[in-house]
């Protein structure tokens, strides 16, 4: 029997499409590329991206062909987000893997774990690049604060709720940024979709202004602005009354030194994201896998959405 090697590529995952053909019902066939570890990949999945507009359909398995070769038929149209599992249990899902009917190689965020380079399933193995950590508290960057006219917004009567989440952005000059980056990064359909019901942790300008250079835009991976985005945008709708849950108390301390738990979602860049209300139950603490951000102005809704303000971007 030949020994399984522990494979360890330069890389994440890329999805190798061979085939593509969208007539006589839609046909794909692919092949995972640079697959790290030693499990065998047992299922290969697709599904119609939220990105697409008509937001996420359900995951479709895959056939196993030879080798590593997977297809499927009865296609619908890109983009696909794909889901790996392999033998040892792991899970992985690409948001928007592949972004277009056309065959090529598409790289992804996502890598198996290895012995020496352990992942939790679901997330990117590779961490963002060295040279765009987070600010430090040494860094000269002022807080955050709420710029002037988003609580004017927020709060405006309306005789009908606001259409959607990009409706309410285009009118608040203190939001443009992400608005800006979103239509960089191909978000405007998800943003414009009135039938997808959607979570925006939306970092204010100067959040973005505060990240060093090579954060958003890194010419080494062209979805790195896309995933940093993904990554502020849940799908469902979770106003700050949904992480509301009872507090817990430390024994021995009184309700003042009470902390409230945790509360996970999943963003749609395919990981998760630990939120936290204040004490007093006024704002939120949200953790991904590469930042931390704070509310400034939680529970922005409009028809389809609920938008949270934030003083920081969140960074896979």
């Amino acid at each position: 029997m030949w020994p399984q090697v522990d494979c360890s590529p330069p890389g994440n995952i890329a999805v190798k499409v061979d085939q593509f053909r969208q007539d006589l019902g839609g046909y794909i066939l692919l092949s995972p590329q640079q697959v790290a570890g030693n499990a065998a990949i047992r299922g290969i999945a697709l599904r119609t991206s939220a990105m697409s507009g008509s937001g996420p359909g359900e995951w479709r398995p895959m056939n196993n062909s030879y080798g590593a070769v997977w297809d499927l038929s009865g296609l619908y149209q890109p983009p696909f987000d794909v889901r790996i599992t392999d033998s040892q249990g792991n899970l992985l899902v690409a948001s928007n893997a592949i972004p277009s009917a056309a065959p090529g190689l598409y790289p992804t965020n996502i890598q198996l774990p290895t012995a020496s380079k352990p992942a939790a399933a679901g997330a990117p193995a590779e961490s963002p690049p060295p040279a765009s950590p987070l600010p430090t508290a040494a860094a000269p960057v002022a807080p955050a604060t709420l710029p002037p006219g988003v609580q004017a917004a927020a709060t405006q009567p309306q005789q009908q709720c606001i259409p959607d989440a990009y409706t309410f952005l285009q009118g608040v000059s203190g939001l443009s940024q992400f608005l800006q980056l979103a239509d960089t990064a191909g978000l405007t359909p998800f943003l414009k979709n009135p039938n997808v019901v959607s979570t925006l942790f939306v970092p204010v300008n100067s959040a973005f202004q505060a990240l060093p250079p090579g954060v958003l835009i890194n010419p080494d991976n062209p979805r790195q602005l896309q995933s940093v985005l993904l990554t502020n945008v849940a799908l469902g709708k979770y106003p700050k009354s949904s992480f509301l849950v009872p507090t817990m108390r430390v024994q021995g301390s009184d309700s003042t030194n009470s902390s409230r738990p945790s509360v996970s979602i999943d963003d749609l860049n395919g990981t998760s994201l630990k939120v936290q209300p204040s004490q007093d139950a006024q704002q939120l603490q949200v953790t991904s896998p590469g930042s931390s951000a704070q509310s400034l102005l939680p529970d922005i809704t409009t028809c389809n959405s609920v938008i949270h303000v934030m003083d920081k971007v969140l960074l896979p």
